[in-house]
Order: C-alpha cells, then structure tokens, then sequence
C-alpha cells in the first residue's frame, strides 16, 4: 500500500511530535518559579512574546483581544526592540495606536479610528510575530479591521483591507473567497505553518475555513523571503485569537455579535465566551451565517444561498513561568452553498482543525524553543444537479446527464524550531514535516465521456474524473536570523532545504474514457481509442453517423494513459537576504533577493478527465495532470522606500521575479477547453504596491492604496505536453503556432483604492466615525488568447462605512457597500463564453457556460455587546 490511512498518519504525527517536544523540554534544567533569571527572562518575553506577561491596564485585567503584546519593561526590553524592530523608544508596543508628533494634531478619537478600528499601524503585533515582519516585503492586516468592514471569511478580510495593497481577492460566493498574492496560485500561496489547502481547488480555497471575526492578525510575506513556512513562493501567515490571563484572579467575560446585509438577505451571528487567570486562560465561540440569492446592479439575480456554522476554541496554560501551551479548535460545517461562479455547488462541506503551540525558554540548548502540531482535514461533496444551476448554466441543460462530486483532504505535521538570542540578532533553526492526503471522484454522464456513447460490458452510467487518492511528504530543514548590524542597518537572511515524495493510485472505479486525439472519425481516419481499467469490449456510438461500433477495450492505468510515472521525488531548496537601511529620521528604503522552489500540486500531477473551473472565466473545463512536471523555480527582486512624517506615512514596493518550469496549461482542445497542466521554460513577474495616508485636518485622515502585477509567459511555444490527447504528429502547445510570448493566465489588473475618514473630533464618550471610499479597477488587456482567456472592461465601486461606540460595551457597524449600484463583473468571473462543440449535438451548435456580475448596492448594520 502506497500511503497510510488518513487518522493513522495524524496520530502517528501527533505522537511522535509530542515524544520530540518532551524530549526537548527536558534539555534543560527546570527553572524556579520564584528565583528566576530576570534579565534573560525579560529579554525573551520580549522576543517570544511570553504568555501571561500581556499587558495590564489599571486594575491588573489583561485586556482579553490583546493578551500577548508585551510593553517594554526595562531598558533591556526597549533595547532588543530597537535592535531588532526598529522601534523608537518613545514607541508604545501596546494595542494602543502609535504616538507621533503630527502638525495637525490629531485627537484621540481620530487615532483610536484610524489605528484602533482600521489596525493601520504594526506596532500591535505579538512580539513573537513581529520579527517575522518586514514593512520592505510584508503586509499586517489585524482582526479588528474585520468588524468595521462587516467581511465573511479570511480572504474577504485581505480583499476589503487598507492595509495589504499586494493581496487581491476573488469572491467565489458571499462566503468562500480565493485569495492571491501578486498572482500566485494554490501550491506557490501558502497559508499558515499549519498549511491549509483545499480539498478540491475549483470550490474551497485556503483561507475560507477561516472565520475573519476569530483572526487576531495575518502577515502576508509577498515572495521567497521567508524560511519557516515550507517551500513556496508567497506566504499567508494567521495567527487565531489565544487564550487570555488575568493579574488579579479568575475572570470571565463574554460578546455577542449580530449583523444583517441587504443584499441576499445575510445574517450573521456570534457569541464568544472568556476568561482565566494569571496562570491559565480559555476563549469559545460560536457563529451562524445564511444567505440567499443576491442581486447585481442590473437586479439581476445569481444563485448564492448558504448555511455556515463555525465552532473555534482556545485553551492556553503556563505549565511553569518557563513552559507554555496554547492549543486551538476550529470546526466548520457548510450546508447547501450555491457557487454562482462555479461549475459545481457545494452540498455539504466540513473541516476540524486543531494546532498545538508549546514553549519552552532557558532550554538548555536554546533561548526560547518552540514547538508546533498541527492536523486539519476537510471532507465536501457538491453537483451541478438542481434545475436553477442548469438554468444558470445553459450548457448543463442541453443533454448534459448529472454531475457531481466528493472530495476529500487532509494536512498534518510538525515544525520544532530553536532561538538563540542576543543584543543584536536572533538566529533560528528548525525542522519540519508536512503530509498532505487528498482524493477527488467526479462523477459524470457526458456524452463524450460516458454511456449512451461508450458502453463497456460492465460499464456505469457513471464515469470517474478523478483526481486520484494520494500523498504528499514534505520533510525540511530551515535557518532565519535578523541582525542589527548598525543603527541604521538591519539584515535577514534564511534559508531551507526540502525533499517532497509523491505518489498516487493508478486504478480508480469507475474510469472509462478516451485515450487518443480528441477527433472523431478525423481526416485520415482516426478515432479515439477507448480505455478502462478492465480492458473489456466497448460500445461506441458515432455521432455524426449514429452507428454502433465495437472495439476491443483497451487495458490501462492512469500513469498509463498520462505517460508518466505517479512515483515522483523533489529535491528543494530557498534562500534570501533581505536589508533595510534608515536613510534618516523620516526615510528607510530596502531591498532583498529570495530565491524558491516548489513541488507541483496533487491536482496539477495526477487530474484526469477532471471537470472543473480551473479557469475562472470558463464554468466548465477538463483538466488532464501532468506527472512529469518539473518543479518551480522562482529569483524575485524587492525594493521598497517609505517614509513616516508623522502627519504623512507613504510606502512604494516594486519587485521582479523569473521563474524557471512555471506550471500553466496546454489547451489540448481548445473549442471544448480540454486542458493539460505543462511547465514552460521562463515566465516573469513585474509589479508594484502602494500605499499611503494623511492627517488632513484633526478630524480627517484620507488614504491611498495601488496594487499591480503583470504575468508573461515568455516561452509559450516550448514545453508542450506530451499527451495521448493531440492530434498526430502535433508538437506546438495549445496547438498555436507564432506566438513565443504571451501573458500568463488569470492575472488581474491595475487596482487602485482611495478615501477619507472623517471622526467626531473632541467628544471622549461616544466616539463614532465615517470612511468613505472608491475602488477603481482597470479594464485587463493583457490576457492568454491561446487558453481561451478573453479581456475584460475595468469598473469603480463606492462604499460607505460608519462606526458608533454609544458605551464602552456596545458598539454599531453600519455602512453601504457599492452604493452606486454598480454592475460589474471582475477579470476572474465567469464571462459568458460558448462551447462550440458539443457531442451528440448537431454541428456548430453553441451553448453558453454562464455569466456572472458582483453583488449591486448591499446595506448592512452590525451590533457587538461585550460584558
């Protein structure tokens, strides 16, 4: 057997793991809790973040939304802070907004808005986090923003955000979001440690199992420049809310949320609960969304009904003031969610998550160790059954038979790594492993594909485009260290050494189907041969002629009829180096060089006759893996000025990538979008971020923010897939000759945001304010003719947000989004494209796959009551 079952590898993992982190701790003598080593401890508090030294207000209570950033306790504290963050003395490291002189003087109110609600300033991330924080190549987004921008999942969160220009977001339903970063794709996007990644790639997405209202921050790191996350390109790093510790004794506190959208009728709902002591703290909550069809500008409406419910719970103990644990939950049950974008609607979906976070300080080896556990899963099934998608889709109601599907993922590991820590630098060094399970059926009757077309003698009306059960195992070792090398210059370097294993079943049940040129009766007499598993006779009608032929079954496995072998090894590796350099007190430019690798994805090696909306324009497509694929290898250039005047804060990012085997498509048909995956020899990335604000007058602050990568595939005539599917003697990828250059696929355009707050000025009691702004989008021109990519126009939405704090425990969220009623539809919606060959139809018949537009005007108000 090629792979483990999916409970016996997590517990195997999680056993293993908890063996190697007591072996750990153990390593160094167990301190006393009453005669600690104060200045070493103080100096790693600061660096690690020590649970139970959050901050304390007045009466002792740390505040349970920021129970982990630390305030500088001393001039040790205050000076690894400077050496490392390049954070003023003068700079609180509380959630409180951050202090400057500004020549407008700005309230407190103005503050608590733009800092507090709108999280627009970094100095709030747990110190443990912030080292893995650069203003040159990262963006911050915190959890408090999610309220006032009333967003669903996580990427909603980063596709509303000020504050992460480099992240687009593409809304697939109200509640399921596909995040990008400069463009990346599932496979070089990676989300988290705990690396999450969708069960089937066409419906969730990495960061839609993530309820935004949990999150306490996520740092987006856009290129290779970071070490401890696995091999990949670009990285989503979350951290969930924690548990919180109380000074004066046993505390409990609890909110409650509701909230209501116009626009399909949303609601949502929540109630968390918390408490603890100084030693000990827990956090549980509870949410419920629903929805129904929402309407565009036009008042046009598209199917996107949804039931979601999300269970998240925290439990954290100080075993010794040296050894930490943190453990979190997260459970998710969506029922009966419409897909307006997709192919397939989801009928039941399911994920549990658990991550355990252990911390040990003064190990004996090691300053701070820490280690971490993680084990997720996700199970879904969806069709494209009922008689509203067929309406919606016209090509399922021609003679489409039914579709649907199961699918099912699983992710665990462990990464240990060690800090050693001292005036001027922190060096890190780890190990980690990652195992990754998925298995995709798609179940179809297409006439092409399956009976009255192809009958084997123990053929199902059924056939299976699966993406086959398999394994991905991911072993690596890593190295970071930040260094203050003078007091203006910082350097980062880091580096990991990875081996990925894959493999697949080659025999699944219930594939049949074609293994030839997509032609049938072609010119010089070829037909397709036809396979299955048993190589039994078949059946074959002709659609041009309607008589019966027979032909003797074709015995074949997938690696077989893919020309390749499942078994596949990678030998991986990274390395960057990053410097920022204070130019003066106002000025800091840097620069860095990353480069990075990564392993194809199960679904880009193993797909088969895999119907699915790998391209977001085109409800429907076939997608064939490709086992031989090579892996990526991608060299990026950052370089990044900002500047911080107190009344004005501005930042200018620009960046260049080549990567070497970038994985993109082979159109094997293109009039019916059959496609293949394929590494082409050389693609580039160019683009730049921005993002800048203003203190106009003591009661405005206008913003602005641009975001723009451009994607070229710059040897489009190399590398064609060898496939069974093309016509003889074809070699040209796409079956396009001419054209070496041409953009890549999916790339969105030219965005930028601009906007104005507006807040009450000097009344302390019941602070409220207003933000008013406009999204302009261009129109993408630049586009992949030869994968049937068509070009889009651009469009502009306006929204409007507003917040009231009448008292300290309540506060309204109120706002339009898209107030201008605005139809559009973004470069990744479904543009209303026909397919032109549609067998068992008449010749030059054409049905259109759908068209989709974003949502028109939608009111919501929101009410959170804290006790």
């Amino acid at each position: 057997m090629f792979q483990l079952p999916f409970t016996d590898v997590g517990a195997i993992v999680l056993a293993v793991a908890t063996v190697i982190a007591g072996n750990a701790a153990v390593a160094g003598p167990p301190r006393s809790a009453t005669a600690p080593q104060e200045q070493r401890g103080e100096l790693v508090d600061v660096i690690v973040g020590e649970i139970g030294d959050a901050d304390t207000n007045a009466s002792g209570v740390t505040p349970a939304f920021s129970d982990h950033t630390i305030e500088p306790a001393d001039a040790a504290d205050a000076l690894v802070d400077q050496v490392l963050f390049q954070v003023d003395q003068t700079t609180p490291l509380v959630p409180a907004p951050q202090t400057f002189e500004s020549p407008i003087g700005l309230t407190p109110q103005a503050r608590e808005f733009a800092d507090t609600i709108l999280a627009s300033r970094d100095t709030s991330l747990l110190s443990s986090r912030r080292r893995r924080y650069s203003r040159s190549r990262s963006d911050v987004v915190f959890g408090s923003e999610a309220k006032f921008r009333v967003s669903t999942d996580a990427g909603n969160l980063l596709g509303k955000s000020i504050t992460a220009p480099g992240v687009q977001a593409k809304s697939r339903s109200p509640i399921i979001t596909d995040t990008k970063v400069h463009g990346s794709t599932v496979g070089q996007l990676i989300a988290s440690g705990s690396y999450w990644f969708p069960a089937r790639q066409d419906l969730d997405t990495v960061l839609n199992k993530i309820d935004s209202r949990i999150l306490e921050d996520v740092i987006i790191i856009k290129g290779p420049f970071a070490a401890r996350y696995g091999p990949g390109f670009d990285f989503i790093d979350f951290q969930v809310m924690q548990s919180p510790r109380y000074e004066n004794g046993f505390e409990s506190h609890g909110s409650s949320t509701a909230e209501y959208k116009s626009n399909g009728e949303q609601w949502y709902g929540r109630q968390s609960v918390w408490g603890g002591n100084q030693d000990y703290g827990f956090r549980i909550g509870y949410g419920k969304r629903s929805g129904s069809d929402y309407h565009d500008g036009n008042g046009d409406e598209y199917l996107s009904s949804y039931q979601s419910q999300d269970v998240d719970i925290a439990f954290g103990c100080d075993l010794t003031p040296y050894r930490h644990l943190e453990v979190s939950y997260i459970w998710l049950e969506l029922n009966d969610v419409e897909v307006p974008t997709q192919l397939l609607d989801i009928g039941h979906l399911r994920t549990h998550g658990i991550d355990a976070n252990y911390v040990v300080e003064d190990s004996g080896i090691f300053d701070v160790l820490t280690f971490n556990t993680w084990y997720n899963e996700t199970s879904l099934n969806g069709n494209a059954n009922s008689e509203a998608k067929r309406e919606a889709i016209p090509f399922l109601g021609t003679n489409i038979g039914p579709i649907r599907s199961n699918a099912r993922n699983m992710s665990t590991g462990y990464s240990l790594s060690g800090d050693w820590i001292s005036e001027d630098s922190v060096t890190t060094v780890g190990s980690d492993l990652r195992y990754l399970t998925q298995e995709v059926n798609q179940f179809s009757e297409l006439p092409l594909l399956s009976p009255p077309f192809i009958n084997g003698n123990d053929a199902s009306a059924e056939v299976n485009g699966p993406v086959p059960e398999a394994y991905w195992a991911n072993p690596g070792l890593f190295m970071e260290r930040i260094r203050r090398v003078t007091d203006r210059l910082t350097v980062s370097v880091g580096g990991r050494v990875d081996v990925v294993e894959t493999n697949a079943k080659t025999v699944v049940d219930q594939v049949g189907g074609l293994s030839g040129p997509l032609v049938l009766n072609g010119p010089n007499g070829e037909f397709p041969f036809v396979y299955n598993p048993n190589g039994d006779p078949v059946n074959v009608i002709d659609p041009g002629t309607g008589n019966v032929l027979t032909f003797p079954g074709v015995q074949a496995e997938l690696d077989d009829v893919l020309l390749g072998d499942f078994d596949r090894s990678f030998g991986l590796g990274s390395v960057y180096v990053d410097a920022d350099y204070q130019l003066n007190s106002d000025w800091t430019t840097g620069i860095g060089f990353g480069y990075g690798m990564r392993a194809p994805t199960m679904t880009e090696l193993y797909s088969f006759q895999h119907i699915s909306t790998i391209f977001p324009q085109q409800t429907f497509s076939i997608l064939f893996g490709n086992p031989n694929l090579e892996p990526e290898r991608r060299y990026q250039i950052n370089a990044s000025l900002a500047t911080d005047k107190g009344w004005y804060r501005a930042r200018v990012s620009g960046f260049a990538a080549w990567i070497e085997n970038y994985i993109t498509f082979d159109a094997l048909s293109p009039d019916f979008y059959a496609f293949q995956t394929v590494n082409t020899d050389l693609a580039t990335l160019v683009g730049f971020d921005f993002d800048g604000e203003m203190d106009l007058t003591k009661r405005t602050n206008g913003f602005v923010t641009a975001s723009y990568t451009q994607g070229r595939d710059r040897t489009r005539t190399s590398n064609a897939a060898a496939s069974a599917f093309d016509p003889p003697g074809s070699e040209l990828r796409s079956l396009l000759a001419g054209t070496e250059s041409e953009a890549l696929p999916n790339m969105l355009p030219l965005q930028s945001r601009v906007g104005i707050r507006l807040n009450n000025g000097c009344d302390q009691h019941s602070p409220w304010g207003l933000e008013i702004s406009a999204l302009f989008v261009a129109g993408q021109s630049l586009v992949a003719h030869s994968l049937g990519e068509v070009r889009t126009p651009g469009y502009s939405i306006f929204d409007l947000r507003g917040y009231w704090r009448p008292t300290s425990s309540v506060t309204l969220h109120a706002g339009v989004e898209n107030f201008g009623d605005n139809q559009y539809r973004t470069h990744l919606d479904p543009a209303g494209r026909e397919l032109t060959f549609l067998p068992g139809l008449p010749a030059n018949t054409a049905t259109s796959i759908g068209s989709v537009s974003q949502p028109g005007a939608n009111f919501y108000l929101a009410t959170e009551f804290t006790y």
